[in-house]
């Protein structure tokens, strides 16, 4: 059997002779008779898988892991070249001994695994951000090994569509889930109030006991100015009242301003009355005040309303009549007329009874003529006259 390198040696030759001799010979071609066997292992290239080692064939027997495929059968249990589990048949890459159908998919570019896919179900998990807050929606989960535009790698957006949701937003009193706890209108929130505890229902709270929230809780009002929460009756709107706490709030107790406080007067004379003119409201009476104030005289400690009225021309009993106007008063004396004016009033006739005697009247009532002035108890008896 003729060789490949035995032809082309005669080929050469047969060339050479025919320029010796001048003349201008076609090279003959020879005939293709099929795949030749270029290392003469009696297996040509079609069968041989290797046909430029002679140690290769599929006729050699197998050498264990010298990294030679020596019978041409990959399937041959000693047939792993890279020396990592597989033989060629089912390694996709038997030179390098970390791809394999038992290797983990890496982010390389490679097929690691062996299933035809490159870094498939590998790297990070990435999640659409369509609004751009940086945060993605869980339900839109790919794996892949790089992250691209409009993915990102945090997936706790609640609500994707609105960039000012996020685990990153504020919370607030808006019946949302602004930042993505779970919970919506937590006391948190950054306009949450503070409201107080308002025990007795008065519509007041107390201060020492208040909590933040987006709306009031029950039992709980806005304001904190009560200053008793105890008592329905005390809080900023309540009337101060005499004998009692501070009901209003104002951090006094039984002030002028009680709705029950009472007028005091000044009594100047010390009569036990005032006048009325200098007066001052309060819960209890000021030194030199009294509660009267019908003093119709205050520099007199004789004229008073519990005073007897009496004829000195003065409202003595301050009921504003003076005298003999007063029907209650004062004690008055009868005085008789005296027509003859000789001191001594009739004894029958008109009478007055005043303070003082009016003129053409006297308090004597002995006078038995009282038309004859030289007849009256004061003159000497004349014999013999009638």
């Amino acid at each position: 059997m003729r060789t490949l390198p035995t032809l082309l040696l005669a080929l050469t030759l047969a060339a050479c002779r025919s320029e010796d001799k001048g003349e201008v010979v076609e090279s003959a071609v020879p005939e293709d008779t099929g795949p030749f066997d270029i290392d003469g292992d009696g297996f040509a290239g079609g069968e041989d898988c290797d046909d430029e080692d002679s140690a290769v064939s599929p006729g050699a027997a197998e050498t264990p892991y010298n990294g030679l495929d020596d019978d041409c059968d990959p399937n041959t249990p000693d047939d792993d070249l890279d020396g990592d589990g597989h033989v060629q048949a089912e390694d996709c890459d038997d030179a390098d001994d970390d791809v394999s159908p038992s290797a983990t998919e890496r982010c390389d570019g490679v097929d690691n695994n062996c299933d035809g896919a490159i870094d498939e179900a590998v790297g990070d998990v990435w999640y659409s951000d369509l609004d751009g807050d940086g945060y993605g929606d869980p339900a839109t989960a790919t794996q892949r090994c790089d992250g691209e535009s409009g993915l990102v790698a945090d997936a706790r957006d609640c609500d994707d569509a609105d960039a000012t949701v996020s685990p990153s937003a504020d919370e607030r009193c808006d019946g949302f889930d602004n930042d993505c706890d779970g919970t919506t209108d937590e006391p948190e929130s950054i306009d949450a109030s503070t409201f107080y505890q308002d025990a007795d229902a008065d519509g007041f709270g107390d201060m020492d006991f208040g909590t933040r929230a987006c709306a009031a809780p029950e039992g709980y009002v806005s304001g904190s100015t009560d200053c008793d929460d105890s008592n329905p009756q005390a809080n900023p709107e309540a009337d101060e009242v005499c004998g009692g706490g501070d009901e209003d709030c104002d951090g006094s107790v039984d002030e002028d301003e009680a709705i029950d406080a009472s007028t005091w007067a000044i009594d100047y004379d010390g009569d036990g009355f005032g006048s009325g003119r200098f007066t001052q409201v309060a819960c209890a009476a000021p030194a030199g005040l009294v509660a009267d104030t019908t003093d119709c005289d205050d520099a007199r400690d004789d004229v008073n309303p519990d005073a007897d009225e009496i004829c000195d021309s003065l409202d003595n009993d301050c009921d504003g009549l003076i005298d003999t106007e007063d029907p209650d008063g004062p004690s008055t004396v009868t005085y008789h007329i005296d027509a003859d004016r000789d001191g001594y009033g009739a004894t029958s006739g008109a009478t007055v009874s005043d303070c003082e005697a009016p003129a053409g009247y006297t308090e004597d009532d002995s006078d038995c003529d009282d038309s004859d002035a030289d007849i009256n108890p004061a003159e000497t008896e004349v014999f013999y006259d009638g």
